[in-house]
């Protein structure tokens, strides 16, 4: 009887490790990484009727390689001199395989340094010059550019590389239908139910926004774009300076009840807007805040309801 427990116990042991070597193992087969990054959980006070997520369920995932490549969506506006400093960074980063300049400039010749510097690289390069100034342009540009994994970024921002594919190996595991970004913000309830959005980061808030500093979407997600609600489209292009939200909402509206975002915090990430000698950025106008207030109430108007979710959990990496 004592033999037949003992046995017993190492059958079970046996069988536990087996099962752990076999999960470590697909992890790593899957491109799941730990070594850098650590979940921390927000532990935030908020109201009961907001949706909270503290953990993140893997969703039916877009189906993304292994190895990433990166399509770079990179919009531009009367900042030279960041376009330059920025370019060189994104060109020196062997998983960027295409950049789309979505130059706003309207009537004025690309600069010549653009072409230079990506020459010096095996970097397919595409230049889409609208007609019109709007920050919703690179909203519009044909998904036939680009990679399954498409990173859209602002011109002043400077990030690692190692930050990028680390994020890119969580977004795989976690599901590529969801944004993955690596500036958020969260947004206030108001007492009288309005929404409102933070001048600055609020502690323990939680984040429902990712913000093109950058963030990631998939190929197949981007070309649903186009479907948003002809409203919404019609706000962005008159407001000029929603997109970011406008996409956020839709890809929660799209996932229903799944977490549609997530965040990864990098201390290689630098946004050098104070850098230019010409246009600093929208931030730095004085209606920028109360504009993204009325357009975060506009799309509950348009919409019915709000489709955010605040997601209490950040992946810190030391990349």
């Amino acid at each position: 009887m004592t033999f037949f427990k003992t046995s017993t116990r190492k059958v079970a042991f046996t069988f536990v490790a087996i099962c752990v070597i076999y999960t470590i193992f697909s992890l790593v087969e899957s491109g799941f990484y730990l070594s850098s990054a650590e979940i921390t959980i927000v532990n935030s006070e908020i109201k009961a009727d907001r949706k909270v997520s503290t953990k993140f369920v893997p969703s039916q995932p877009l189906l993304l390689p292994k190895d990433p490549h990166f399509t770079l969506l990179l919009q531009t506006y009367r900042r030279n001199d960041l376009l330059e400093m920025v370019l060189y960074q994104w060109t020196e980063m062997k998983s960027i395989k295409r950049i789309v300049l979505v130059w706003n400039n309207i009537g004025q010749p690309v600069p010549s340094f653009v072409y230079g510097i990506v020459q010096r690289t095996n970097t397919t390069l595409y230049v889409i010059t609208p007609a019109v100034n709007k920050p919703c342009n690179r909203l519009n540009v044909s998904a036939d550019l680009m990679t399954d994994a498409i990173i859209v970024s602002d011109d002043d921002i400077v990030i690692s590389e190692e930050a990028l594919i680390e994020g890119y190996h969580w977004w795989r595991k976690f599901g590529a239908d969801k944004l993955l970004g690596y500036d958020c913000r969260g947004y206030v309830t108001s007492s009288n139910g309005s929404y409102v959005y933070p001048k600055t980061k609020i502690k323990n808030l939680g984040n429902s926004i990712v913000l093109p500093a950058p963030y990631m979407i998939h190929k197949n997600n981007y070309k649903r774009l186009k479907d948003m609600p002809t409203k919404a489209w019609q706000m962005m292009e008159s407001l000029g300076r929603c997109d970011d939200i406008t996409v956020n909402f839709y890809i929660a509206y799209l996932l229903k009840d799944k977490d549609h975002m997530f965040c990864m915090h990098t201390p290689s990430l630098r946004k050098i807007d104070k850098l230019a000698t010409d246009f600093r950025g929208q931030r730095f106008t004085g209606q920028h805040i109360n504009t993204r207030t009325y357009c975060l109430n506009k799309l509950v108007e348009i919409y019915g309801y709000m489709p955010l979710k605040t997601i209490n959990v950040l992946l810190k990496l030391t990349v």
